[in-house]
């Protein structure tokens, strides 16, 4: 009888103690927010904010592995030489996100990341000499931000990276590779 007592005293303990690891340990994390790259002076653009989705995936303590798809559009004209017209800006990517200390309701992360994208002016006039409308742009990014827990699932990251644009021939908005820093603020869901 005590035998038995003490074998169901386990068996509640190893219960309760299952769904408090499962929640602790997420292996998926999404998404979603906005950005500002501050490229304005750097590519004769006017821009608005961006928007991204992410989608992770833990691939040890430590460290996550995300899929990142970014959009950004000028809301007015591009005052590059004579010329005007809106730029659109869109990036696909990966980061790889590293856990430099912290616990749930507030970790310091370092972020790497690198990707595609095309860059693309609707140019409505005629095109300036040598110079593309639109470009394909290889990207690359370190930066550094903060997860804050807002509760069991949710959480806000805030971050900042320094990010280089490097477009794959001379354009009328980005004619050479340019840095900029890029601050951004998702609302992100583990489960």
């Amino acid at each position: 009888m005590k035998l038995r007592g003490v074998l169901a005293a386990a068996a509640a303990l190893g219960l309760s103690w299952l769904p408090a690891t499962a929640q602790s340990e997420t292996k998926f994390e999404v998404g979603a927010g906005v950005t500002y790259s501050l490229l304005s002076e750097e590519m004769f653009m006017d821009q608005g904010l961006g928007y991204r989705v992410r989608a992770g995936l833990s691939i040890a303590p430590k460290w996550m592995l995300a899929g990142l798809y970014e959009t950004t559009t000028a809301d007015s004209d591009v005052p590059n030489q004579e010329a005007v017209g809106d730029v659109d800006l869109e990036l696909w990517g990966v980061n790889g996100i590293y856990t430099i200390r912290g616990e749930r309701q507030l970790e310091i992360l370092l972020v790497l990341g690198a990707g595609l994208g095309t860059l693309e002016w609707d140019n409505p006039g005629e095109p300036l000499p040598g110079l593309a409308d639109e470009t394909d742009v290889i990207w690359l990014e370190v930066g550094a931000g903060a997860n804050i827990g807002l509760g069991e699932r949710f959480s806000l990251r805030l971050q900042l990276s320094a990010r280089q644009y490097r477009p794959s021939e001379d354009s009328a908005v980005l004619p050479s590779p340019k840095l900029a820093f890029v601050p951004s603020a998702d609302l992100v869901f583990r489960f």
